[in-house]
């Protein structure tokens, strides 16, 4: 895996849903592979999450940063969310290199539940910007991009990447959004 492997918006596969992985399949040889190969992917490219989809691999992997940790997770699900969402400022991969920022409506914590790379069941109460990391990379799972997710409201703040460093302290700080759109 490289930054050139990475598909960009446009491309269909993107837009389709990832698949579980079986239960007896988290330990295979092959998904194996997968997960060395996005873990050190997002160790050397200092991410904060990641998931198997931007690969074009249909399979429901996301790796996010808890406490600095990085925690991989298979057919992660959210069992329970807050009722206030936040603003959050977000930029994609598949969105012309990660180099489109927006302001992001997202849950300020969640709860998850999916499995280990050793097979082991695990739940997870995730907040603040961890649990909107880890809601991005779950749209990503859906076929869908944070662009979707942008409230009419917040649409003036759809910058580009230039724009987002040399204004970042002139643009709205991320905050509790006013209103919930389930």
């Amino acid at each position: 895996m490289n930054t050139d492997s990475i598909l960009q918006i446009g491309n269909p596969a993107l837009t389709g849903k990832a698949n579980p992985i079986q239960i007896t399949k988290i330990t295979s040889k092959e998904n194996k592979k997968i997960y060395s190969e996005l873990l050190g992917f997002l160790k050397k490219q200092k991410l904060q999450s990641l998931s198997t989809p931007i690969f074009d691999i249909k399979k429901r992997i996301i790796i996010i940063r808890k406490n600095k940790k990085p925690i991989l997770l298979i057919n992660p699900v959210v069992f329970e969310k807050s009722k206030t969402e936040y603003n959050y400022w977000e930029n994609c991969l598949c969105i012309n290199h990660g180099k489109l920022w927006g302001l992001v409506p997202r849950y300020q914590w969640i709860e998850i539940v999916g499995h280990l790379k050793s097979g082991r069941r695990v739940s997870l109460k995730l907040t603040g910007k961890t649990a909107a990391d880890f809601q991005h990379q779950r749209e990503h799972l859906e076929g869908n991009f944070f662009t979707q997710r942008i409230q009419k409201t917040n649409l003036e703040f759809l910058v580009g990447e230039n724009e987002y460093k040399k204004f970042k302290t002139k643009l709205p700080k991320p905050g509790k959004v006013k209103q919930i759109h389930l």
